[in-house]
């Protein structure tokens, strides 16, 4: 087994280009709760 050939350190890595946060993420709008749920009428 002849050994690998020269295994050249891989290339520098750059840093990725800068990663500009993505824009603010505004709050989705008043998710108002959903209506009071009554209970279902008593089943007599």
């Amino acid at each position: 087994h002849r050994p690998p050939p020269d295994h050249k350190p891989p290339h520098d890595h750059w840093p990725p280009p800068d990663h500009r946060p993505p824009p603010d993420h505004r709050p989705p709008p008043d998710h108002r709760p959903p209506p009071d749920h009554r209970p279902p009428p008593d089943h007599k």
